[in-house]
């Protein structure tokens, strides 16, 4: 069993109401969590130059936390144009962008960004773009016959097929023509993720219980020689937190079966 690293805090903790807890211990709780103001990020305005990644310098302490905290010390960060916040994803998260990237299932995290800023200045502008040559990316990547093997091998494919529900969003998303292909990939992975909590109704049953879609992964012989660094990844992580990341991680795999999928043949 591998050792559980990671401190009893984390990037966006939040005090849960329990039933069982005392109004007072909660509000204690509250008022106990360490956060602190970190680092100040001053945009300014270029028509020509734009960043990408910034580097930030901290004392090793803290890099250290950072790294146990996001199992990486490239922290992705995301713009909620709608409520004009700036969080981080979480370890979850960074850690299947970065396996689904390894596969070229999906961009790597610098060339999402890239690719996903002209995007962002027409949403802000309000006129679509269009995402060029997206059925020859779709087919450079191979992304639609990897992920189909992947939910094959999780035992869920059958189950995201018989869902044209999904596919008519990925459809509807992709002609706005407001998204990059990576972009429409995390939307469709957070439908799916979020779709129990948000509407009481599973959008794919199995995500129900997602340990029984990590040991079909693990247990079967071909996936782990055919996915070798991702049965590696899931092997390594501790049992308490195997469900939440299979949860996230076959998420995204369905929202990138599904996206190339529509790319590439339609529905």
């Amino acid at each position: 069993m591998v050792e559980e690293k990671r401190p009893t805090f984390r990037a966006g903790f939040e005090v849960e109401a329990m039933p069982t807890r005392a109004p007072t211990e909660i509000w204690r709780d509250l008022a106990h969590i360490p956060t602190f103001p970190f680092f100040i990020i001053k945009f300014t305005e270029s028509k020509t130059i734009e960043d990408f990644t910034l580097e930030l310098r901290v004392k090793p302490k803290v890099y250290e936390h950072i790294k146990n905290v996001y199992g990486t010390d490239e922290v992705i960060f995301y713009f909620d144009l709608p409520r004009g916040e700036i969080v981080a994803w979480t370890l979850d998260m960074l850690l299947t962008i970065r396996l689904l990237s390894e596969e070229g299932i999906m961009s790597t995290p610098k060339d999402w960004v890239i690719k996903s800023r002209p995007y962002m200045s027409d949403v802000l502008a309000g006129k679509p773009s269009k995402i060029v040559n997206a059925k020859e990316e779709a087919r450079e990547r191979k992304a639609l016959e990897k992920a189909e093997e992947i939910l094959q091998y999780a035992g869920v494919l059958e189950e995201v097929d018989r869902n044209d529900t999904l596919a008519k969003i990925a459809k509807e998303v992709l002609e706005t023509g407001m998204k990059d292909l990576d972009s429409i990939i995390y939307r469709l992975a957070m439908t799916v993720y979020h779709a129990e909590r948000l509407t009481r109704k599973q959008i794919i049953e199995s995500l129900s219980d997602p340990g029984i879609l990590h040991l079909n992964l693990i247990s079967n012989e071909d996936f782990k020689v055919r996915f070798s660094k991702i049965a590696g990844a899931l092997n390594e992580i501790p049992p308490p937190r195997r469900s939440d990341f299979m949860k996230t991680f076959i998420s995204f795999v369905i929202g990138s079966y599904i996206c190339h999928k529509v790319v590439t043949h339609g529905i």
